[in-house]
């Protein structure tokens, strides 16, 4: 997949849920990592708000990074 296509669906609903558990997070787990309070990450998969640019650049640097380094 290519980095554009990537982070095009970082920022849907179903790409940032497909995202969330090919890394084994909860979603308070990810809210604690981007620090927001997990129902902000339920209402981005659930598609009620809509998820920034700047929630796709902190997935990408995690993904760059590793989770565990983060964490």
């Amino acid at each position: 997949m290519s980095p554009k296509k990537t982070t095009l669906a970082l920022r849907t609903p179903a790409g940032l849920r497909t995202w969330r558990e090919a890394h084994e997070l909860s979603q308070r787990e990810l809210g604690e990592l981007l620090e927001v309070h997990n129902l902000t990450v339920y209402r981005w998969e659930a598609g009620q708000v809509a998820i920034p640019r700047t929630v796709e650049l902190a997935l990408l640097y995690l993904n760059e990074h590793g989770i565990k380094e983060i964490a």
